[in-house]
């Protein structure tokens, strides 16, 4: 605890850094459920695809 009261520059640049982590995490978070949307309408198209390629063959 002394050290927190002899170098407040240090908790503040510590501060800085938690601030920066946490937002990095929520766009990061974002770009995760981006992805998997993404993903989710790619399996979409594919379904579709073989649908109208079977459609096709028959």
């Amino acid at each position: 605890m002394k050290y927190c009261c002899d170098h407040p520059e240090e908790i503040s640049k510590l501060s800085k850094v938690k601030a920066q982590v946490s937002e990095v995490k929520g766009v990061m978070m974002e770009n995760i459920e981006k992805v998997l949307d993404r993903g989710e309408k790619i399996e979409l198209l594919v379904d579709k695809t073989d649908n109208l390629r079977s459609q096709v063959s028959s």
